[in-house]
């Protein structure tokens, strides 16, 4: 996984402040996706995932993206309209596999305590988390090959 503190060359002309130093992963930029003030570590490298379309900032057209900041992936997670949560992201821009597998077994868990509440039962978040951790297998679910 890479954010837009991953290559210098492009943090330089997102620079807020033309002293700052591209080199440090945490030096304020503006974001290209939506033109907010943020870190560079935080503005992540979706141009391997097509579809990332957003209205950034919630004031821009919607489309297409290479660079989504933390605030815009929270629109893009949000939207109804396309079907990507944060596991099939992370998966899709080559993030760990065992991180990607605990992102979909939280997403597992919020959605087993949606239906627990909507169904008035009861709900142990911690027990739901680890039981489904259990039957995941290891690795990336969202990239298994022909079994």
């Amino acid at each position: 996984m890479k954010t837009l503190a991953s290559f210098p060359a492009l943090v330089a002309p997102c620079l807020v402040f033309e002293n700052g130093d591209p080199t440090c992963s945490h030096v304020e930029v503006i974001a290209p996706c939506c033109g907010r003030k943020t870190a560079a570590d935080s503005i992540l490298d979706v141009r391997d995932a097509p579809g990332t379309v957003v209205a950034g900032g919630g004031h821009l057209p919607p489309k297409d993206h290479d660079w989504l900041c933390d605030g815009c992936r929270h629109r893009l997670y949000a939207d109804p309209s396309n079907d990507w949560t944060r596991s099939r992201l992370y998966s899709a821009v080559g993030s760990d596999p065992e991180h990607v597998r605990m992102l979909h077994a939280r997403e597992l868990a919020d959605q087993a305590a949606y239906w627990d509440h909507a169904h008035r039962g009861e709900h142990r978040p911690g027990d739901t988390l680890d039981a489904i951790l259990v039957s995941l297998p290891v690795g990336d679910p969202h990239r298994r090959g022909p079994r």
